[in-house]
């Protein structure tokens, strides 16, 4: 996944970046959309199945 300097400088140049919306919960699905190759991933807490109090063990560093 590109770094948050990678994806500001991208847009900055008004190049696109290709992303995935994820609904699901959980730090699996969390890696495995993180190691799709896509340059961002969007974590859907509005529509999605879960919480802010649950992101935090969505997301791994």
């Amino acid at each position: 996944m590109a770094s948050e300097a990678d994806l500001r400088a991208r847009w900055a140049e008004g190049r696109a970046s290709h992303g995935l919306w994820s609904l699901l919960p959980g730090a699996v699905t969390g890696e495995v959309l993180a190691r799709t190759g896509a340059d961002h991933v969007v974590v859907d807490l509005q529509h999605g199945a879960g919480t802010e109090a649950d992101l935090p063990g969505w997301l791994q560093p």
